[in-house]
């Protein structure tokens, strides 16, 4: 009777019609909930834009990798449905908006904090024995403890009412308690880690953990934050590839052909080429700012975290206009997955807006004013692609849009190492070079659309002139600027490698062999390899 009256109960709750939209604002809502409590119990504590993005952006990551995390825990351990338990889940994570208030009960007016375990390998393996140890109003507080074993029980229940089998429900209870205690001393378990390929394990300790996450952020030129917002900032930086990882990883696995198919979109000729604007902006910034190149732990997170900030960036637009471009593409790309409809309209949309929110989350860890350059960059997206504007209908006008929206890596690039986050030793001479020369590369890429620009209205150089005008054209001015980059930067010596990329760029693109399709990523990738020449010998040699 007690099974069936549970059983009922779990249906109900899995059975709850939840869609990516109504999940994504419903988990919103509670991080936010969970936020307002705390700030409420706290009074309010003082803290800049910059502090609490960084502790909203780490609540938000943590409870989602949480979220993951059991999420995968329990599909392996009852062979559920996905739809299943994250509606279940979803359920249940309302228990996190109750620490706060069961700690302020407890304690009342007396000083507690709400924190992860800081310890030795060895404190850790006592304190998982003794449930998270003494001192219970500092760290893991009875509030978290309380939610805990609460989160722990209903698993064991779940577990139970899926599988009928005690040693699932042993093993159900036995590895969320890991899980959470996992969780909880995950900068610990960081720093153990660290030591470990350094070969000192032995010498990890409270003090050591807390000089990794709790002293100052500084990193290239990025500084900042108040003291309780280094933790969440240095955390946020791991959590966010970590969660990105998962989802990947989780999305190759329950729908691998429409995982494919997504990826094979990518356009990795562009990609790379944003990312060597990025690379190059902060070679440059590194040499005008006379900042030198770190790489040390957090330094890496942060490239980690500007690498995927570009490609969450770059692969929203790519979204956009496909969504944009969809009568052209039945034309003249048809291998593109709305085309093949191995991705319907809708799931594209739901991608798109994860692309999207990763993009914001990366550039707002980074700094505020990252974060409001990215913001430029989907703005120039969607007025390129998008009515009622979709400026890309009218040559000269797309190739400035284009251009400027991807030199924004350039100009972040350099912001990573400059000490307040602004452009006084920006060097906008070579700016407006890289602007121009891209300005009139892009037409490239429209010689694979011709026909259904031509068709929709969309009137590109390609279509004004011609292909083969076009080429000839865009040739003789790549040959011009690689000539013209000697003086511009004034190094004669580089008279020799402009005309070898210069002759081998013209002979590629007048070149009627070459597949169009191919021919802007092997103009891109030469301009690549130049300009990291070009760092290279002016900056550093």
């Amino acid at each position: 009777m007690f099974f069936n009256f549970l059983k009922n109960k779990i249906a109900f709750l899995e059975k709850t019609k939840i869609s990516f939209q109504t999940w994504a604002l419903s988990f919103l809502a509670l991080i936010s909930t969970r936020l307002l409590i705390e700030s409420l119990l706290l009074g309010f504590p003082n803290r800049d834009l910059e502090s609490f993005t960084a502790l909203f952006i780490h609540t938000f990551l943590f409870f989602l990798l949480t979220y993951l995390v059991f999420l995968f825990f329990l599909m392996f351990l009852t062979r559920g449905t996905f739809k299943k338990i994250s509606s279940f889940l979803l359920w249940g994570f309302v228990i996190i908006i109750f620490p706060p208030i069961f700690d302020k009960v407890i304690f009342g007016g007396d000083i507690y904090k709400s924190f992860y375990l800081f310890d030795s390998f060895r404190g850790l393996v006592d304190r998982f024995f003794s449930f998270f140890g003494e001192n219970p109003d500092w760290g893991i507080t009875w509030g978290t403890r309380i939610n805990i074993l609460i989160a722990t029980f209903f698993i064991g229940v779940y577990v139970f009412v899926k599988t009928k089998k005690w040693r699932k429900v042993f093993w159900g209870v036995l590895g969320s308690y890991f899980l959470f205690f996992l969780l909880s001393s995950f900068p610990s378990t960081v720093v153990l880690f660290l030591e470990f390929l350094r070969g000192e394990p032995g010498k990890v300790s409270y003090s050591l953990v807390a000089s990794y996450f709790l002293t100052p952020f500084n990193v290239f030129a990025l500084k900042g934050l108040v003291l309780d917002s280094f933790l969440a900032k240095k955390l946020a930086l791991i959590y966010l590839p970590m969660t990105f990882l998962l989802l990947l990883v989780f999305y190759f696995k329950s729908n691998f052909l429409k995982a494919l198919s997504i990826a094979k979109n990518i356009r990795f000729p562009q990609l790379t080429f944003n990312l060597g604007l990025l690379f190059i902006g902060m070679g440059m910034g590194g040499f005008y700012n006379g900042i030198g190149w770190g790489f040390g732990f957090f330094e890496i997170l942060v490239l980690l975290n500007l690498v995927l900030m570009v490609f969450s960036t770059w692969f929203f637009s790519v979204f956009v206009n496909d969504l944009s471009d969809i009568n052209i593409d039945r034309i003249t790309n048809k291998q593109r997955p709305l085309i093949k409809k191995t991705v319907s309209v809708g799931e594209f949309k739901n991608q798109a807006v994860v692309f999207f929110g990763v993009s914001l989350l990366s550039a707002a860890l980074i700094s505020p004013v990252v974060l409001l350059i990215v913001l430029s960059y989907h703005f120039l997206t969607f007025v390129y692609s998008c009515y009622p504007f979709r400026l890309k209908r009218f040559p000269l006008v797309s190739n400035g849009l284009i251009s400027l929206a991807s030199l924004n890596f350039l100009i972040i690039g350099f912001l990573i190492f400059s000490e307040n986050q602004n452009l006084s030793f920006f060097p906008w001479r070579i700016y407006w070079f890289l602007f121009a020369a891209y300005f009139l590369i892009t037409p490239l890429k429209d010689l694979k659309d011709f026909k259904g620009d031509k068709k929709d209205g969309v009137y590109t150089l390609v279509v004004l002139l011609g292909k083969e005008k076009t080429r000839t054209l865009i040739a003789s001015v790549l040959l011009s600027f690689y000539f013209l980059s000697v003086y511009v930067l004034n190094q004669q010596e580089l008279f020799l490698s402009a005309l070898v990329f210069g002759v081998i760029s013209f002979y590629l693109v007048v070149n009627q062999k070459v597949n169009e399709k191919h021919l802007i990523g092997w103009v891109l990738g030469l301009c690549f390899l130049y300009g990291a020449m070009l760092v290279k010998i002016i900056f550093y040699s």
